[in-house]
Parts: C-alpha cells; sequence; structure tokens
C-alpha cells in the first residue's frame, strides 16, 4: 500500500496540487462567512436544513471519536469553461471556507475538463493526492483523542492512502456528504455529479442514524440528501 506522507501549513495558508500539469485552484477562508444552516423545508421523507454550503447528513455529539464512510467517486460533466468544484467525504465546516477536519475527495470542472483528488485535513495539517479516477470506491475515515485527529482517505482500487494528523479542534458535529471549494474568496458553483451513494456510514463505533439532513441551497436547491437508512443515502445533483 502507498501511503502520503502529511504535509504541514500555517493557518491561512493557500494551498493548489498540480493534475497533470494543471494547477487546481485553492481552497481558502471566504471573508465575512456566514453560519452554516437557516430556514427548515420538508423533502419527503423528513424535513431538512438548508445550508449554503453544506449537503449530507449532520450528526451532534458531546464526544466525537471516530468516524467512517465509503463511497464510489462519481462522474462529473463539464460541458463549459465555467471553474466548478465540490468536496465529498467526512468532516467538520461549519463556516463555510473554514474546516478543522476533512477526510474528502476534491472534484470539479477546471478549463471544460475534470479534476479529480483526495484531500486529508486534521488542524493545521493537510495532505493530498496526485489523481484520483471516478468508478474508484474511496473510503474515508476520522479518529480523534483529546490530543490528536486523524484523517484518512483510500482509494481502494489504486490501493493509496493519505493521511492527515494535527491537533484536534473543540467540534462537537460531524458532516457526512458535500463541503464547499473554494478559488481564493469565491465559493465554486456545483459540478454536475449526477449522485454519490454513501455506505456503510459509522459514527463513534455505530451506524449513522438519528442525524440531521442538510439540503444545500443558494437561489434553489442544488445538493438534495436522500433517505439515510441502515447507514446508507444518496447525495443528488439538482442544480448549479
Amino acid at each position: 500500500m502507498k501511503t502520503f506522507a502529511p504535509c504541514s501549513i500555517t493557518a491561512g495558508a493557500v494551498a493548489g496540487i498540480a493534475l497533470a500539469g494543471v494547477a487546481l485552484p485553492a481552497t481558502a477562508s471566504a471573508p465575512d462567512a456566514q453560519p452554516a444552516t437557516q430556514n427548515i423545508r420538508s423533502v419527503g421523507v423528513a424535513p431538512a436544513v438548508d445550508s449554503t454550503h453544506l449537503a449530507g447528513y449532520t450528526k451532534s455529539t458531546e464526544s466525537i471519536t471516530r468516524a467512517r464512510a465509503k463511497f464510489v467517486f462519481p462522474f462529473i460533466d463539464c460541458p463549459s469553461e465555467d471553474l466548478q468544484g465540490i468536496k465529498t467525504g467526512i468532516g467538520n465546516e461549519e463556516l463555510p471556507g473554514s474546516p478543522t477536519v476533512q477526510a474528502v475527495v476534491i472534484f470539479g470542472c477546471l478549463g471544460g475538463s475534470p479534476y479529480y483528488q483526495m484531500e486529508a485535513r486534521a488542524g493545521e495539517t493537510t495532505a493530498g493526492s496526485a489523481i484520483v479516477f471516478p468508478g474508484h470506491r474511496i473510503v474515508v475515515s476520522i479518529a480523534q483523542s483529546a490530543s490528536t485527529v486523524t484523517a484518512t482517505v483510500t482509494d481502494k482500487v489504486f490501493d493509496e492512502t493519505i493521511v492527515a494528523t494535527g491537533t484536534p479542534t473543540p467540534d462537537n458535529t460531524l458532516t457526512y456528504g458535500a463541503f464547499p471549494h473554494f478559488a481564493g474568496p469565491n465559493q465554486l458553483p456545483v459540478p454536475d455529479f449526477d449522485k454519490v451513494k454513501f455506505n456503510k456510514c459509522r459514527f463513534n463505533g455505530v451506524r449513522l442514524s438519528d442525524a440531521t439532513r442538510v439540503n444545500r441551497v443558494n437561489d434553489g436547491v442544488e445538493i438534495k440528501a436522500g433517505r439515510l437508512a441502515a447507514g446508507r443515502f444518496p447525495l443528488r445533483f439538482v442544480s448549479n
């Protein structure tokens, strides 16, 4: 198994990883960030919270020790030259552009072509892979103690793993689903990805349940979370 060592970054640093000679947009803190959730809306099975930047299921508790999920990396459509991008996986990003821990895959469109990469973030430490491919099986996990937090992302097809370890922020919430991607201060539009099926979602050692459903909504619904059952749920692209 090939394992990528983490690289340390300082607060406020902007990082980008080049794929096939093309520089990817960097993730950066957004100015004047607003709280994640807004109004409540009904979406069939259960009410969902609207967020300007998150989609999926959010779980809160007094103590987070470990979390894990699996999904198949989606194919995306890039019909124009627009710059687009999101992240999918697990993590905490209560304010857009200010994640404290994440185990994710970044995907989007750059110059009309898709780009993909794994990213692990733990406090002020981040690690990234050169490339992943749609259709690959991805495993994401977070482990946290009083002194250390570790985020891990594994591409099961390539048997490649990236790991970031750092000092934990006192978080009591994790989201399973989609997170924003930024180019400078700008939150990027959502790429057309059809859907991502999360499965085997576990929180503190047990199957994920009793979590809050979250849809990403700006001018309209952009990403919708489907029904959570037996630790599984779909994320569906709606609009960008």
